[in-house]
């Protein structure tokens, strides 16, 4: 089972209400900042909403990003409807990407 499959195995037997101090709990021990604090000048980060998917019942997941003033861009996506408002989007916490592997150009 893959930690994402963990995770969304986990966050089924955590009821709503709890989920946003679960996800708190888990953004503490990593190097989660609020969403506040992220740079605005198109530096790639990595993103995320805390809570469940109203759709898929299933919480959201990290992605790569953007935030450019107020606008937010999927890295990887070229999707012109893939940039939004950050605001639309409801992110709550960023980190830096990591390191690109050792070896790689």
């Amino acid at each position: 089972m893959t930690p994402i499959e963990k995770l969304r195995s986990l966050a089924r037997m955590i009821p709503l209400d709890c989920w946003s101090s679960a996800i708190t709990e888990v953004a503490d021990e990593m190097d989660w900042r609020p969403i506040e604090t992220a740079p605005k000048d198109g530096t790639p980060i990595i993103a995320i909403k805390v809570g469940i998917h109203p759709s898929t019942g299933e919480p959201f997941t990290p992605a790569a990003v953007q935030i450019d003033g107020d606008e937010v861009r999927i890295l990887g996506d070229s999707d012109e409807d893939a940039c939004s408002d950050i605001f639309d989007w409801g992110l709550t916490h960023w980190m830096p990407l990591p390191p690109a592997p050792k070896g790689a150009e």
